[in-house]
């Protein structure tokens, strides 16, 4: 996730550039077809650090175990 964190999917740009600036689109006329599946993958990560990571750990805390 931590990736994406410069990432801005409006302008589909990433600043400063990183390891999301690296990967190129391969098909140059699908240039929102591409940016779109970026910006998919982005809200997707979120979704899953919230919905599923978080759960994970307040389980692990309710339970008393550590991090």
């Amino acid at each position: 996730m931590s990736d994406f964190d410069n990432y801005n999917p409006a302008q589909g740009l990433e600043e400063p550039p990183g390891k999301i600036s690296q990967i190129k689109n391969p098909v140059l006329e699908a240039v929102d077809d591409f940016r779109a599946i970026l910006r998919a993958v982005k809200k997707n990560l979120i979704l899953m650090e919230y919905l599923v990571f978080q759960t994970e750990i307040k389980a692990r805390l309710a339970s008393g175990s550590r991090l």
